[in-house]
């Protein structure tokens, strides 16, 4: 009995320290692990992979939101003006059609953008989306098209209606319009309807 006592010690002493040693107890590497240790108390930055250049050229840079907008002069209560570096964008009226029956409303804006700058804009649908005040996004029907969109050249403009159809009522407090063209800073501009 007294030589398993004698045994069974340095067998568990042996067993313990190879335990210690798979876990890396000790602070030595460890053949599995392909990771780079990270040191403590350093901070790390994620590494940028790609970025998007889709709908603006100003990187870096927020969007503009309007507070308090300006009236079109001799314009209705809902027109707004606002100027952007190439362009004018002119909301000459909002309008608003609830369909109880379904619980959506159709939002029609007649709209103007005058090109402010020597070159040639582009005037395209996808500029153009309500935002609701809890964030509901809603753009333009996929087919929409005419004479409003296009390329606008220097010093003309063009006036249309953008009609955005099927937005739940529930969605349309405090709309906003938010404006992205392909050059321009973004705008979030209120509707006044």
């Amino acid at each position: 009995m007294k030589i398993y006592r004698n045994c069974a010690l340095p067998l568990v002493l042996l067993v313990s320290l190879f335990l210690l040693a798979g876990c890396d107890l000790f602070g030595g590497t460890s053949a599995t692990s392909s990771a780079t240790p990270t040191p403590q108390g350093h901070t790390i930055s994620p590494t940028v992979i790609a970025t998007s250049t889709v709908g603006t050229n100003k990187s870096g840079v927020g969007p503009v939101i309007v507070q308090s907008p300006t009236v079109v002069p001799g314009g209705s209560t809902s027109s707004q003006q606002v100027g952007l570096a190439d362009r004018q964008l002119v909301i000459n009226n909002v309008s608003r059609q609830v369909d109880s029956a379904t619980g959506m409303t159709t939002v029609t804006i007649k709209a103007t953008v005058k090109n402010t700058s020597s070159k040639d804009i582009k005037n395209l649908a996808t500029s153009y989306q309500l935002v609701g005040a809890e964030g509901d996004m809603f753009g333009l029907p996929p087919d929409t098209n005419g004479s409003f969109f296009g390329t606008i050249t220097s010093d003309s403009a063009r006036s249309g209606t953008l009609v955005f159809q099927q937005i739940p009522t529930a969605a349309i407090k405090k709309l906003q319009l938010l404006y992205r063209s392909e050059t321009s800073q973004v705008v979030f501009v209120p509707l006044n309807a």
